[in-house]
């Protein structure tokens, strides 16, 4: 290594006529040489006369580069002039025998032009006749991102930051101690030794096999030893972890090489000194001929520094309610599980779990016990599974476990049975009595792919078919699911192309006037006519459609062509009758709903007596006052409202009261086996005496014989009314039996 402070030659021989002592072998002169910060100085006239190995790194310049040249170089453009500012220290006093400094944040200028924050301290000193200039500098880019971002992300860290800075600070007053120290060697290597066992930062001298040599007061509180002579003569490598012994190593040995290295370790120390971070910087103390004679280093506590990287850390990956690693750091474990598997030949399973019934917790006893019971399953899923499995929490009440090193499936069938049944238990949660359950779907790695993303999309249609099938359940992926989805999947691609290009199509199903066979009525039914398949029966279609969000956009496509298909029925001379269309629930909770009915009838200036809106008694229930409000907008426009499936929901007639509805369907289920079933005849006799004591007509859906209609006409309900037909019609017959006979001979021929 080349000293700048023993260059025959120098400016202190030049211009000050001292023959600075050679002090290559002091040990204490060279902590100058290997400070990780940049040390330079100039004379008067701001021309660069000592540049360290730290300047160099700093800078990216080699000193003898940069020797005998202005400062302006290191510093941009803009404060090449008047840069006297930022080193006010060069202008003061002219005293000799006083030492100023001034410490201040400027800007620096690296050799490939770019800049960088530093932080300056500038010493006036004189040396023979000529004042000489020290410039401590720090590159402070790190700290001031790192102080950023904890300003940023983390305020609670404030206090953490506060002591950090304040170890900066004592950073650079030991290294301007150091500089003095070095620009006044000639005073001896006893004010070395003083500066150094009176620094904040521990200070740390090795010989070349490891025993410890020297170690300053700071030094032997970070180690935790009562006094320094305790260290001597022992192997420094002792007082670290094992866990450091990679970093250590690799160091040490280039130190030994004579290369100056810095590295992050482990201290235990001894007694209360232990388990602390640090960083230590060191270098070689190498002799005028070569030979290694030790190794200096600094050693800085960084504990609170990676305690709060940590802390970061966690916070960051970790769930803050359950501390539940978090769906980020659950895709990490499941991508290194999934790597492990193929190394070693085993099976990974992925759990899908959400709680059944949570939102019932949430919306009677409010969110923190919903908080608390989450916990409580939480641990309750820990105590089940392996501690080399990953239990995480993905969001809301929605858990995912990761099972690792699986020689069969057959381990996986009895945990999700434990953990159904554990989970399904009543348990106390802030004095309130719970009882949830749980549903899971599970996907096997390699079994049922190798992908993250397929596995974890597998684990949960595993999951919804768990659900569909009852909850309080589990279901594995298997390759029946995979076809149905496949199909669901591509029906559903094929359902947007659908109303793209006008597949769908209206069949009308007259109702009928039991009393006189009057055509009183029409019911739109939707139908798809697929151009391979041809129709497609809308119980295959059209939960795929709600569960794709297409409901609306379909229904709307209903409403439009069933007001517009009325109002060219009634210009073109046919009977007027009202038409009534089913409203999906979706497409009634959609905040646009009303306001698409009252589109559908102005673009088809169909007047809304002639509009029916058929709702079920589910939809009537969800959200009370919402519902009354929009069905009151609609009823006094002159739209009638129906209430279908009557009989199968709720038959609430505090509801029937409060809705403004005119008209009852008896579902028909109840129809169908009302010559069978003592209980359906009483049923459908008990609704349409109950609708017309509320004044409120009464459809029979379902008539599809003679016999079901003569069941009806014999009950006392000569008002009541029913629709009699086998099957619904196209638009086009609708219309040519409308406009023929509709009379009692019509229904007879229709049925037949």
């Amino acid at each position: 290594m080349t000293s700048v402070l023993g260059m025959r030659g120098t400016v202190f021989e030049r211009r000050a006529g001292v023959n600075p002592t050679d002090i290559s072998d002091a040990p204490f002169r060279q902590l100058v040489e290997i400070a990780p910060d940049a040390i330079l100085a100039t004379d008067r006239q701001g021309r660069i006369c000592l540049f360290n190995r730290g300047a160099e790194i700093t800078f990216g310049y080699d000193a003898k580069a940069v020797l005998g040249k202005s400062l302006e170089i290191l510093l941009p453009g803009r404060f090449r002039k008047g840069h006297e500012r930022h080193f006010a220290a060069f202008a003061r006093s002219t005293d000799s025998s006083r030492m100023m400094g001034e410490r201040a944040e400027i800007v620096g200028l690296r050799k490939d032009g770019t800049e960088f924050p530093a932080r300056a301290s500038v010493t006036k000193f004189n040396l023979g006749e000529e004042p000489i200039f020290s410039v401590i500098l720090q590159d402070i880019t790190e700290q001031k991102h790192f102080e950023e971002t904890l300003e940023h992300q983390y305020c609670e860290l404030r206090d953490t930051k506060e002591r950090l800075e304040r170890q900066v600070v004592d950073s650079i007053q030991l290294a301007e101690d150091l500089a003095r120290a070095r620009d006044r060697a000639e005073e001896s290597e006893r004010r070395y030794r003083t500066l150094a066992e009176s620094s904040p930062v521990g200070i740390w001298q090795v010989a070349p096999d490891g025993r410890c040599l020297y170690a300053n007061p700071p030094m032997a509180v970070l180690l935790g030893t009562e006094s320094v002579q305790e260290i001597h003569g022992t192997s420094f490598m002792s007082y670290f972890a094992a866990g450091s012994a990679g970093s250590l190593r690799g160091a040490f040995a280039a130190w030994v090489r004579g290369r100056s290295a810095r590295c992050e370790a482990r201290l235990v120390g001894t007694g209360d000194g232990g388990g602390r971070d640090v960083e230590i910087s060191g270098a070689p103390v190498i002799s005028a001929s070569g030979e290694l004679l030790s190794i200096l280093m600094t050693v800085v506590d960084i504990t609170e520094r990676k305690e709060a990287e940590d802390t970061i850390w966690r916070m960051a990956h970790h769930d803050p309610l359950t501390q539940l690693p978090n769906r980020q750091l659950f895709r990490q474990r499941l991508e290194e599980a999934i790597r492990n598997a193929d190394r070693s030949g085993r099976m990974v399973a992925l759990m899908f779990l959400d709680l059944d019934k949570f939102k019932g917790v949430n919306d009677n006893y409010g969110h923190p016990v919903g908080d608390q019971l989450l916990c409580a399953v939480a641990d309750q899923l820990l105590d089940i599974v392996r501690e080399t499995d990953t239990v995480a929490r993905l969001g809301g009440d929605e858990f995912a476990i990761i099972l690792t090193n699986l020689e069969h499936v057959v381990p996986v069938d009895t945990l999700a049975n434990r953990i159904v049944g554990q989970i399904s238990q009543p348990q106390v949660v802030d004095g309130c009595l719970l009882t949830v359950g749980t549903s899971i779907g599970i996907s096997f790695c390699p079994l049922d792919d190798t992908d993250p993303d397929e596995l974890i999309r597998k684990a949960d249609l595993a999951l919804y078919r768990a659900k569909a099938e009852g909850r309080g359940r589990y279901h594995i992926y298997d390759d029946v699911l995979h076809n149905k989805v496949t199909t669901q999947v591509s029906l559903e691609n094929e359902l947007r192309l659908a109303l793209v290009r006008g597949e769908f199509l209206l069949h009308y199903q007259p109702q009928i006037r039991i009393s006189d066979g009057e055509v009183v009525g029409l019911e739109a039914l939707i139908r798809w006519d697929h151009p391979v398949r041809g129709l497609i029966p809308p119980s295959e279609w059209i939960p795929i459609a709600e569960a794709g969000g297409l409901i609306i956009p379909i229904g709307d496509w209903v409403l439009q062509a069933a007001c517009s298909q009325n109002k060219a029925w009634q210009e073109a001379g046919l009977p007027f009758f009202q038409i009534a269309v089913n409203i999906s629930a979706a497409q009634f909770r959609s905040g646009a709903f009303v306001t698409s009915v009252e589109f559908a009838l102005k673009e088809s200036k169909l007047d809304p007596q002639w509009l029916e809106l058929e709702i079920t008694e589910s939809m009537m229930i969800d959200g009370v006052e919402q519902t009354i409000e929009k069905l009151r907008r609609l009823h006094d426009t002159g739209i009638e409202i129906a209430i279908d499936d009557f009989g199968t929901g709720y038959s609430s007639l505090g509801y029937l009261k409060r809705f403004p509805i005119q008209r009852l369907k008896i579902d028909q289920s109840f129809v169908k086996n009302i010559l069978i079933d003592a209980n359906d005849d009483a049923i459908v006799d008990a609704i349409i005496r109950m609708g017309h004591s509320l004044d409120l007509a009464v459809i029979a859906e379902g008539v599809e014989t003679r016999e079901q209609l003569a069941s009806l006409s014999a009950k006392k309900c000569d008002e009541a009314q029913g629709y009699y037909v086998s099957r619904p019609l196209s638009a086009e017959d609708l219309a040519e039996w409308i406009g023929s006979d509709a009379g009692a001979d019509s229904v007879a021929r229709t049925a037949s």
